[in-house]
Parts: C-alpha cells; sequence; structure tokens
C-alpha cells in the first residue's frame, strides 16, 4: 500500500508538479518507470515469502527511472530528482542494512549520471553536490523507518500465524477430546446391562453425533448368508430401511464383508463400485459414504454404515480411527453378550443330555399354567415323567459311561416321542419331565411308542437293555400348580413302575387309590434301594403302609420303626445300637431345650432311624477300615436323601423326615444335602446331628478306636459357630454332664485314640 501511494504521487508531481509544461519524453520516461515500479511490487505482493523477488523489486526501480533520466537527460530537473527519491523509497523493502546498500547505490548512480552530463564540473556546484548527501539521508531515514514497519507487519503475520495454528489446534483438541469421551461413553454402554437393543441404538447415535455426519446405521450380517439385519439406525424418521437387508442392493457393504476393510464411496470420485451403488440409489440421491466393519476376530461380524449428502464432503483420517475404534467396543460387547448369552444357556440346560435342568424346567411349567389360568383355561396340557428302569444295576453291570449312554438315548426318544412338547428336562439322575400341549389321552398314546422304540437299540448304541416308566397327569384334573401336578405324574410314574415297568400309567386311572399309591412307592424304593433276600425291609414298609391313619405316637408305628432299623442292621450293625442310642439322647436333649410333645416325639424317632438311608449304600463302603476317597463320601453323603425318600410315602412320619433329610447340614451352610445355614436348618435336624456326631466321636468305629471324653468335647467346641449352633451346644453340655452325674462309668468307657480320619 505504501509503494501505491508513493508511486501515485509521484506520478502527481511529475505531471503537475511544475509551471512549465513537462516534454511528451519527460512523461513517457516517467510512465514507463511507474509501470515497471508497479509491476515489481504487485509480483512482491503475489508472493510475499520470496526473498527473491523482494530484492528484484527495489533493483527493478533503480534501473527503472535510472533508464527514464538516462533517456530523457533530465537529471538535473527538480521534478527528475524528488521522483527519483521517491521511487528509490518505494523499493525499499528490506532489513536496515540491505536499505543502506539500496540508498548507496542509488546514490551511486545518481552521481554517475549527474557526472556523465555535467562533467568535472558538477563537483563544483554546490547545488547540485548537496542533493547527494541529501538523496542518502532521506534514504536511510525512510529505510529504518520501513525496517522497523516491516518488522512490525513481520510480527504481526507471525502473531497471526501463531493464532491460526493455536485455534487449529484448539479445533483438533477440541474435537479428540470429543471423540475420547464418546469412546469413553460407549465403553460404558458396551459394560451395562441393559437391554441389547437399546445399547446399539445409543452407540450408533454417539458415532452419528460425534462424526457428524447426516446418517449412521448398524448392520450385523448373517453368518455365511446374503443378507444383514439392521440392528439400529440414528435417522428415526428413515422410512425406506427394512430390518432385512440383501446384499444384492448394498455392494458397499458386501465389500466391506468380503474383505473386512474400510470402504468409501465419494460422488466426486466415482469407482467402479460407486457405479453399483449408484445404480442402487433413489434418483438424484448422491452421498458419501463410508463402511467400518466391526470384527470379531477375523470375522466380519457387522459394520457401521456412515452417509452424508455434503457436495465435496470427505471423512477425515482421525474419523477413522474413532470409526474403528468404536466398531471394536462394539465388537467387544456383541462377543460378550454371546459369552453371557451362551453362558446363560449353559445353566439352564444339563449337561449330559442338552435338555433343560429342572430350575429352568420348573419356570417354563410355571409360566405355561399361569398362561392358562390368565388366559384360555381350555387348552389342554400333560405332564410326563420319565424313569429309567434298574439305571442302578446297568451302571453295576457295564459301568456308568454305559449308563450315560443310556440317560442320553432315553432323552433322544423322548424328545422324538413328543416333538410338540414346549418344554424338556432331566430331572435326576435317570428321571425326566416333559410338559406336552395335549390332553392326558392323547400323551399316553404318543408315550406309549416310547417303550417301542427304546426296543430297537442296538448293540452299537448301548450293550443292554433298556426299559422305562411313564408316568403322565393332566391339567387340571389332576393338578393346578407345579407341585400337584409333578407329583401326580410322580405317583402315575411308580404305578407304572410297580407293574413291571416298561409302560405308560396315567394319573387318576379308576380304582386307584392312595393306598394303592403308596404301596406302589414304597415297593419300587425296597427294590430299589436293598438287596433282594433283605424281605423284612419290605414287610416292615408294607406293615407302616397299612397303619398310614395311625400317628407317630403310636405304639404299633414305634415298635415297626424299631423293626425297621433291626432289618437295616443287615446292613451295618454299628447303625442298630448307635440309632437307639441317638434316640434316648435326642430326647433327653429336646427335653431340655423346651420342644413339645409333639416335637420331642418327632425328635426321638428321627434320632432312631436318622441313618435308615445307609440302606442303599454299598457294603463295601459302609465297612471300609480307612478314609473314603472322593466317590465314597459322595455316595455316603447320598444317605439323607435316601433315608427322606424312603420315609415320604409313610403318613406318620410327615415329621420325622425333614429332621432325617437336614441332619448332616451344618450352621455355617457348609453341610448337605441342601446347604442349609442357621435357622434355616430345623432345630430337631440340629439335635439329631449333635447327638450323632457325640455318640460316633465316644465309639469304637471300623476305622478308628473311640476318643475320650474330653478329646471328644473339645472337638465339638472347635465347631461352635461353624457346625454348631452356640446356644444348643451350652444345653447339649448341660445335658451330658446331667446324665454322667446319674451314671458315673458312662464318662470312662472311651480311651485317648488316634487323630480323627473321617466323622460319621
Amino acid at each position: 500500500m505504501a509503494r501505491w501511494t508513493l508511486l501515485v504521487a509521484a506520478a502527481y508531481l511529475v505531471i503537475y508538479g511544475t509551471v512549465e509544461p513537462i516534454p511528451v519524453m519527460h512523461q513517457l520516461a516517467a510512465l514507463v518507470a511507474l509501470l515497471c515500479s508497479l509491476l515489481a511490487g504487485t509480483l512482491t505482493l503475489s508472493r510475499p515469502t520470496s526473498r527473491a523477488l523482494r530484492v528484484v523489486a527495489p533493483v527493478a526501480d533503480i534501473a527503472a527511472v535510472s533508464v527514464a533520466i538516462a533517456v530523457v537527460g533530465g537529471s538535473i530537473d527538480e521534478f527528475l530528482l524528488f521522483f527519483f527519491i521517491v521511487v528509490m523509497l518505494a523499493g525499499i523493502s528490506q532489513r536496515l542494512w540491505l536499505a543502506t546498500l539500496g540508498t548507496a547505490l542509488v546514490c551511486g548512480v545518481y552521481g554517475g549520471l549527474l557526472y556523465a552530463q555535467g562533467g568535472p564540473e558538477f563537483w563544483h556546484d554546490t547545488h547540485t553536490m548537496i542533493r547527494i548527501p541529501f538523496l542518502f539521508a532521506v534514504g536511510m531515514f525512510f529505510g529504518a523507518v520501513t525496517d522497523i514497519s516491516r518488522n512490525e507487519t513481520d510480527r504481526i503475520v507471525e502473531l497471526s500465524d501463531a493464532t491460526r495454528k493455536m485455534v487449529h489446534r484448539y479445533h483438533q483438541v477440541a474435537s479428540e477430546r470429543d471423540r475420547t469421551q464418546a469412546l469413553l461413553d460407549i465403553g460404558q454402554m458396551a459394560l451395562s446391562a441393559v437391554d441389547p437393543d437399546d445399547v446399539l441404538d445409543k452407540i450408533t447415535r454417539k458415532v452419528r453425533q460425534t462424526v457428524r455426519v447426516a446418517r449412521c446405521s448398524m448392520i450385523l450380517f448373517n453368518n455365511g448368508e446374503r443378507h444383514a439385519y439392521l440392528a439400529a439406525c440414528s435417522d428415526q424418521k428413515d422410512t425406506d430401511v427394512v430390518l432385512l437387508l440383501s446384499l444384492n442392493h448394498y455392494p458397499e457393504l458386501e465389500q466391506t464383508l468380503a474383505s473386512g476393510e474400510i470402504t468409501e464411496l465419494y460422488p466426486n470420485k466415482p469407482t467402479d463400485l460407486w457405479q453399483k451403488v449408484e445404480g442402487h440409489l433413489p434418483s438424484g440421491q448422491f452421498n458419501s459414504r463410508m463402511v467400518i466393519p466391526i470384527l470379531e476376530g477375523n470375522t466380519v461380524a457387522g459394520a457401521f454404515f456412515l452417509r452424508d449428502s455434503r457436495e465435496n464432503f470427505a471423512f477425515h483420517d482421525d474419523e477413522k480411527v474413532f470409526c474403528r475404534a468404536a466398531a471394536l467396543m462394539t465388537a467387544t460387547y456383541l462377543q460378550g453378550r454371546h459369552l453371557v448369552e451362551e453362558m446363560r444357556r449353559r445353566t439352564r440346560l444339563d449337561g449330559l443330555t442338552g435338555l433343560l435342568n429342572y430350575q429352568s424346567f420348573r419356570e417354563e411349567l410355571e409360566a405355561e399354567l399361569d398362561e392358562r389360568r390368565r388366559g384360555d383355561n381350555s387348552k389342554p396340557l400333560s405332564l410326563v415323567m420319565v424313569d429309567v428302569d434298574n439305571l442302578k444295576v446297568i451302571n453295576d453291570r457295564y459301568g456308568h459311561n454305559v449308563g450315560n449312554k443310556v440317560i442320553v438315548e432315553v432323552g433322544k426318544r423322548l424328545k422324538r416321542a413328543v416333538p410338540m412338547a414346549s418344554s424338556l428336562c432331566r430331572y435326576g439322575g435317570d428321571e425326566f419331565f416333559a410338559v406336552v400341549p395335549r390332553d392326558k389321552v392323547e400323551t399316553i398314546v404318543r408315550m406309549e411308542r416310547m417303550p417301542i422304540e427304546l426296543e430297537h437299540l442296538t448293540e452299537a448304541d448301548v450293550p443292554c437293555k433298556v426299559q422305562v416308566s411313564i408316568g403322565v397327569a393332566g391339567w387340571p384334573e389332576d393338578g393346578d400348580q407345579p407341585d400337584t401336578l409333578s407329583d401326580a405324574a410322580d405317583r402315575a410314574m411308580y404305578m407304572a413302575k410297580s407293574e413291571g415297568g416298561n409302560c405308560a400309567h396315567p394319573a387318576g386311572a379308576l380304582g386307584e387309590d392312595e393306598g394303592k399309591i403308596f404301596e406302589a412307592v414304597i415297593a419300587v424304593n425296597a427294590r430299589r434301594l436293598i438287596p433282594g433276600e433283605t424281605k423284612a425291609f419290605r414287610q416292615v414298609l408294607n406293615e407302616l403302609l397299612r397303619m398310614e391313619e395311625q400317628q407317630l405316637d403310636s405304639e404299633n408305628v414305634q415298635q415297626s420303626l424299631e423293626a425297621l432299623m433291626e432289618a437295616v442292621e443287615s446292613k451295618d450293625r454299628y447303625t442298630n445300637t448307635h440309632s437307639h442310642e441317638v434316640s434316648d439322647l435326642t430326647r433327653e436333649v429336646a427335653t431340655a431345650m423346651g420342644m413339645s410333645d409333639r416335637e420331642l416325639l418327632a425328635v426321638e424317632m428321627a434320632g432312631l432311624v436318622h441313618d435308615i438311608g445307609k440302606i442303599g449304600i454299598p457294603d463295601e463302603v459302609l465297612q471300609k477300615p480307612g478314609a473314603l476317597d472322593t466317590r465314597e463320601r459322595m455316595l455316603i453323603e447320598q444317605h439323607p436323601e435316601i433315608g427322606a425318600q424312603i420315609l415320604k410315602p409313610l403318613p406318620a412320619l410327615k415329621d420325622v423326615v425333614p429332621l432325617v433329610l437336614h441332619h448332616h447340614e451344618r450352621w455355617d451352610g457348609g453341610g448337605y444335602p441342601h446347604g442349609l445355614k442357621g435357622d434355616e436348618i430345623p432345630l430337631g435336624a440340629q439335635i439329631v446331628a449333635l447327638c450323632d456326631v457325640y455318640h460316633a466321636l465316644t465309639s469304637d468305629r471300623s476305622y478308628r478306636p473311640a476318643f475320650s471324653e474330653e478329646k471328644s468335647r473339645a472337638i465339638i467346641r472347635d465347631g461352635i459357630g461353624s457346625e454348631w449352633n452356640p446356644e444348643l451346644i451350652e444345653t447339649f453340655f448341660a445335658v451330658i454332664d446331667r446324665l454322667q452325674a446319674s451314671s458315673p462309668g458312662a464318662a470312662a468307657r472311651a480311651q485317648p485314640a488316634q487323630p480323627l480320619a473321617r466323622t460319621a
């Protein structure tokens, strides 16, 4: 701007600065000099960073003015001198040292011109000679001012550049912060346990907001098939997107699925792929697209599908990095969901047969019954129970691997017999349940095919004959609750088994009363649990069954229970004396605890029959002289459940069954069979357990001699708070002290022995 101002002023002075008219040649010379100076200045402005042009511009000014003066021969004219000074000053655009050099050069050129025109005499012309130092001084002054101005201008430019860089960096940092926060948000979403559809929708919206595109969709690919699913879309107003996408209409998705790499498409950079995509776009819709793969390992599980309609829009590298990170987190979330679903599925299934486990089956059964109670109760429903006949014999004869194969084959045949079943489960070791949406009559017809199919098993399948007993109960005639319906099916199964097995039996058949059902249950359990030659056991059970109307305090019932334990003595002679002494001790402790007469009698009888389940334990385990291994201990730990199963069908013993079942539970929950804890354990069972252990410690066993009274008490006290109820222990020892005081020799029967190898 300074150059242009000075040059315009010089042109004005050339034309109007004198009274006399200026010759045409002088005007032309001035015009040429001005044009050359303007051209040099324009080149300098076009490239302000070029050092070469900064040097060329002043030199061009000097050369142009010098040529003009030489041509017109008017170097001594006042207007040409002023014009020469102004052009020289306009050309000074360098640092101070360059300004000094330029000014000296101009002065030298001007002095040479004067010498060429006036000869040696010009040295004697004071007017002329004073012009040169004046010219130099003015040039130096304005050169210094120009240098200061140039430095300030450069500083301002540098500050402007720095400001621009800072603003640019600020925007970069802000964008990086936004992307980092978005990734943290996506990570939190991926760790959440909310609805997966909601999580995928939020992730998709977050990606769209961060990248700032018109639309972002999440696509999930179906393994091996040429279609994909739209899992989420950021544009709720989008109505032309369907849930099922054919890859034939989305070549960009197909390419990402095949390559596993990012696919980018831009209308201003058409490619062969863009031509394919363009053919599937609605008329007039051309937008930039990017597909980011969601990888699970080496498999493309899905993709982010980003689109934008802005002209000349392109995705930046940092946006691609962000999208890749978001895709990685999404893949981790999807994989985690798959693992969680798989874990949930496995926790619902039986590991051997792949059918539901009982807990999951119970939930399914309750849901089915609730649906019928709330809705159309005319829809039929049957509950099927299947039990494998003589599985214990198969395990003993052929081994447990063959027994497992039998269970698997029975599960397969059950599926085949009732393919319409809504739920199938393995209830226990050899028992199965099925919920069939058919009435009882039709279900019986279908289930009668199952024994026939099992007869067709070959030796390649299992090397033994497989038979099953089947019970079928109908809703609501046999029960309208899960427990009543399953009990009805269970009783029907026992009826089928008592008839010889390998058949199906309906619940509630004509002529069937509770006595026959109990008789069937007892007969089956007797055959299952005890050797065939122990007839006394069955006889006593049958006798108890016939006394079902009598109460526990009946003399006949108590005599029968004692006879029952005498039958058990054939399995373990220690059991007889042990049970009677435990029964006597439990009566004393229960009395001291202030229990009612009915509770006291139940505890006393439980002490008598608490080990009745040992009738189902092999002799070699019961009478083993050494410590038990893991398998043997597992067998021993089954005896509370076996005992409860034997006693459960007997009405007179309904208060005794839970005490027998739980007499090996611990106060801290570490016992068996159900791991009950604290007050969850019936008080009567706690008393039986404590008396059982005390008698075992102070008695000779097959694997060790008895402990002394002091050692036995110390062992029991060590279990206070973990194995025993602290309040019960003090009462128990007070009872022992009282009994020993009344019978002084009772405490002296045991001598110190070896450390305890196992407990009863």
